[in-house]
């Protein structure tokens, strides 16, 4: 009789979590996208772009923290980049090493 008392508590606690797991929650679509993804990602968006199209950035990312390169004279362009970049979903930071 124990052994029945025992494990009726153990299989609700199992059949809890098993529920739990299949609950859907939403995160955002940018906690799914890689680092690969997303320097793919701002930089499309960088030669889509009338103002920095005109540039060759070096885009790279990790942990959605995206770090632009490249020699960029016009500042309104480096500032546009960053705007882009800090615009595009899963982008948490962005670290300008362009130089003028």
């Amino acid at each position: 009789m124990r052994r029945r008392i025992l494990i009726t508590p153990v299989l609700a606690l199992a059949a809890l979590l098993l529920a739990g797991g299949c609950a859907s929650l939403d995160y955002g679509e940018d906690i799914f996208m890689g680092d690969k993804d997303l320097a793919i990602e701002v930089s499309q968006r960088l030669q889509e772009d009338g103002i920095t199209e005109r540039y060759r950035f070096g885009v790279s990312a990790q942990a959605g923290q995206v770090t632009l390169k490249g020699h960029i004279p016009d500042s309104s362009a480096r500032h546009r980049a960053i705007s882009i970049a800090l615009g595009t979903p899963g982008v948490r930071e962005v670290v300008d090493e362009c130089s003028p």
